[in-house]
């Protein structure tokens, strides 16, 4: 925080509930802590400031992109205790914190804020001064917070969403400056490097010790799955109870919901659903588990692991190969896995209301078409300047010629081009005698044009 300002990316949208990351965009922008939290307060997204021009989104913010911060941020997920309790114990105490959105009485969640006077202009830099912090908070709640403290939040590449009116937030004037952090005199531990995942362990690790070995890992949850009855586990397969439908219509446009669902061949013939072959087992098993995971953001290895195993017994071909084991290690492999590479895994598009799925499969078709021609015309029609060409526009909007031609016509919107068309129409009907240089003088248009134009009206 330089001169009172603090320099960040905030989000050009405002949410309220926990937006889907990818679709958030940003702009840097300069404000004071008390516009900081009334963003923070309004449901604002956040992110370090990058060297970009203008919007940026989730392509554009990477630790290569980088460009500087006055502020370092730290979350606490599945917390034991609340904020107040965890600031109270606080010697040094941050500049703002806040409940987050998905904060709960049985699951407490909260981020910390420490607003600073000088710029961090590298990863590096930014991990080694985070690092002083998370010392001096654990030697004040002590080790037990390590798991629940959020290891994305260690690099610069990292968004920051907000939260709402009705969130708990505390804030304070200190500001903290280069010299809080080279005079720390007590012992620093790397937490940074030697955190272990709170993903892949439920116990602290000590200090300079690294994540359980995947065989420790497997022995735990065989040992955990041996001891359920599967035919009683209710399995995950979408969190489409939380899609906003329109009653009005029979499908509705969800993408921007981030609706996910895991799909299986139900065969209409045999009537029952086709199971997983052996030749693709383990990948598809490995695909539906990081479905799973955009299903279910914060779900735990073993409910991870259980619901694979469901799948595994009750819609997979078996073989004496292929043992729990393997269940074991395909649930920890996709864990581990950074889910932002594969947030489109598994998501829907358009759903259908549920009072009309009894219609024909015939009835279904032409409902979904119509649905796509609407959210089609809401993105071309949205935007679309008609002082520019179709070609122009359909580059801005991101789509091809032929789907903005299309949509114009079925509207009944002309483009430039054909109003150029009804114009050459006009002053042939009436000069039927003229060349084609006195058409071209009378429209405006090249000796060339004119040409063109008189041998699709002659085809006409």
């Amino acid at each position: 925080m330089i001169n009172g300002k603090i320099k960040l990316g905030v989000s050009i949208k405002n949410y309220e509930t926990k937006p889907d990351f990818v679709k958030v965009r940003y702009k840097v922008k300069e404000i004071n802590q008390e516009e900081f939290i009334y963003s923070i307060q309004h449901g604002y997204s956040f992110t370090h400031s990058m060297k970009v021009v203008g919007e940026y989104g989730c392509k554009e913010k990477t630790i290569n992109n980088f460009d500087q911060t006055n502020y370092i941020w730290i979350d606490f997920d599945h917390c034991f205790t609340p904020l107040d309790e965890v600031w109270n114990k606080l010697q040094h105490k941050p500049s703002i914190g806040y409940t987050t959105i998905s904060n709960s009485t049985n699951d407490y969640r909260f981020r910390l804020i420490y607003l600073i006077d000088f710029k961090i202009n590298s990863n590096e830099d930014y991990k080694y001064y985070l690092n002083i912090l998370l010392n001096d908070i654990i030697d004040n709640i002590g080790k037990d917070y390590l798991k629940i403290i959020d290891n994305k939040c260690f690099n610069v590449s990292q968004q920051m969403f907000g939260s709402n009116q009705n969130c708990t937030l505390i804030s304070s004037d200190i500001i903290y400056d280069i010299n809080f952090f080279n005079n720390y005199n007590n012992l620093i531990i790397n937490y940074i490097d030697n955190k272990c995942s709170k993903k892949l362990n439920d116990s602290i690790c000590e200090a300079g010790e690294k994540t359980l070995t995947v065989n420790a890992n497997i022995t735990t949850l065989m040992n955990e799955l041996k001891n359920i009855n599967i035919t009683h586990y209710q399995p995950i397969f979408s969190n489409k109870y939380n899609a906003i439908l329109d009653g009005n219509n029979i499908y509705t446009y969800v993408e921007d919901q981030s609706i996910y669902e895991i799909k299986f061949f139900y065969s209409i013939t045999d009537k029952k659903y086709k199971k997983i072959p052996i030749g693709n087992r383990n990948n598809i098993l490995y695909t539906m588990a990081l479905v799973t995971k955009n299903i279910e953001p914060e779900i735990t290895l073993t409910d991870l692991a259980k619901n694979l195993y469901w799948i595994y017994q009750f819609r997979t071909e078996h073989s004496d190969d292929f043992t729990l084991k393997n269940v074991c290690e395909i649930a920890i492999s996709a864990y581990k896995t950074d889910i932002t590479n594969y947030i489109e895994l598994g998501k829907r598009k358009y759903l259908i209301n549920p009072e009309h799925k009894y219609l024909s499969k015939k009835e279904k078709a032409k409902a979904l078409g119509e649905a796509k021609r609407r959210k089609r015309d809401e993105i071309i029609f949205s935007d679309y300047d008609s002082l520019k060409t179709v070609k122009e526009n359909a580059e801005e909007i991101g789509y091809s010629t032929k789907p903005v031609r299309k949509a114009l016509k079925e509207h009944g919107l002309s483009t430039p081009n054909q109003q150029k068309y009804e114009a050459f129409c006009v002053a042939i009907y009436e000069n039927p005698d003229a060349s084609i240089r006195q058409l071209a003088k009378l429209t405006g248009l090249s000796d060339k044009t004119i040409q063109t134009y008189k041998k699709r009206f002659f085809k006409e």
